[in-house]
């Protein structure tokens, strides 16, 4: 198996809207193209084509084993999702990077040690770390760029049509409607705020990951040129991209030095809370966490659900070491789609929201290392193939604490 990134460069408007469920006609505008857009993208192009040679790449579509992740939006450089537990200012939100945001920083670490340790007479309730005012939750995509970090956040905005009238061809009267679009531009967080507002934008980036077989992986490449279109609209000359393979190189720490950074952190905390709770002390062993990627749908018998807890982890890894579910922070969301083979919609799933995340703790961390290494290739849930339940284990994010607030 490979693992290929591809970058998509917005060259129109692009049209990534969703139905709400419940019959409403309001459609939802995502901020990322999901991955089953870019899987319907390279199945189209293969249908098109009708030439031989890519057997390999086919099979691994219908198959399942090519896994299409979401294309998060990011500029020069490979986008992150930021976790559920991540945190900033109410009134100066956003990344000290920005000019303007009093700094963003992970509370999963203190909370764990409050609501295991349960200190009497202390809440944590902390406060901004350059103002003490209040927090609110901070999510999206982020990128790190020379070690510092900045916001991804692409321009959405209304474009308004005319109907046009299918016996005469020609626009309807009194008919309009919108379509809720993702510009081709968006600001470049690196340029100059002293610039002039036209010259501080850039092409609108995206960066997807995608695995599959390493036959199938050179066919892949060999078909980008062929990938115009994405999402909607592209009768009205909306969804045109560029796509080729992400040549910026990737920061990924290995997933041994998440795992010792993270409960290195832990062990860091944990002395000053467990002076304040007299006496008690965190358990032995280790914590990790799978942190969603992108939405995951899961089920427990046959019905969803939202939580991924210890039971269904050690039957999906093959692990039956000894397991514990500390906390979940996670909330839930619906996924709807078009099946372009079929020209019909795709079954509304109820899933698990991106950034949500699950806290274990578990006596024996070792032995959970492997299986660990095999969530992160594989994924958990359904429809794996079109980018659902990717997860990371132990995100860099969760060791940024309050006075380290980037």
């Amino acid at each position: 198996m490979k693992t290929i990134w591809l970058k998509i460069t917005a060259q129109a408007p692009l049209a990534l809207n969703e139905h709400k469920p419940g019959g409403s006609q309001f459609q939802e505008g995502l901020k990322f193209i999901p991955g089953t857009v870019v899987r319907g993208a390279v199945a189209r192009a293969l249908n098109y084509s009708a030439r031989p040679g890519y057997e390999a790449l086919w099979q691994a579509i219908t198959q399942e084993t090519a896994c299409f992740g979401d294309a998060g939006p990011g500029i020069g450089a490979r986008p992150h999702l930021l976790p559920t537990t991540a945190a900033s200012c109410k009134d100066h939100a956003g990344f000290k990077t920005a000019g303007q945001g009093h700094g963003v920083f992970d509370t999963l670490i203190d909370r764990l040690c409050w609501e295991t340790l349960q200190p009497p007479g202390l809440l944590y309730l902390p406060g901004c770390p350059e103002c003490d005012g209040r927090l609110k939750a901070q999510g999206g995509w982020y990128t790190v760029r020379s070690g510092r970090y900045y916001a991804n956040i692409p321009v959405s905005h209304l474009l308004t049509r005319v109907a046009i009238n299918r016996r005469r061809a020609v626009a309807e009267a009194r008919l309009l409607y919108s379509v809720n679009v993702m510009s081709e531009y968006m600001e470049d967080p690196l340029a100059l705020a002293d610039l002039p507002a036209r010259r501080r934008l850039a092409p609108t980036e995206f960066r997807s990951p995608v695995r599959l077989p390493d036959a199938a992986a050179a066919q892949l490449l060999a078909l980008l040129p062929e990938l115009e279109v994405l999402g909607g609209g592209s009768s009205r000359g909306l969804g045109q991209v560029e796509v080729a393979e992400d040549e910026t190189p990737g920061a990924e720490l290995p997933l041994a030095n998440r795992l010792a950074d993270f409960n290195a952190t832990i062990a860091g905390r944990k002395s000053g809370w467990e002076a304040l709770a007299r006496g008690q002390k965190l358990p032995a062993g280790g914590y990790f966490t799978l942190d969603l990627q992108a939405e995951a749908i899961l089920e427990r018998d046959w019905q969803p659900a939202y939580v991924y807890d210890a039971a269904a982890l050690q039957s999906e890894s093959g692990c039956q070491a000894p397991l514990t579910l500390v906390r979940s922070y996670a909330g839930y969301s619906y996924r709807s789609g078009w099946q372009g083979a079929w020209g019909l919609p795709k079954e509304t799933a109820a899933t698990t929201r991106a950034g949500s995340l699950f806290l274990f703790h578990t006596k024996d961390l070792k032995s959970w290392a492997e299986a660990l290494a095999r969530l992160e290739e594989d994924g958990i849930g359904a429809r794996r193939g079109e980018g659902f339940g990717r997860v990371r284990v132990c995100d860099e994010f969760h060791t940024v604490m309050r006075e380290e607030a980037k």
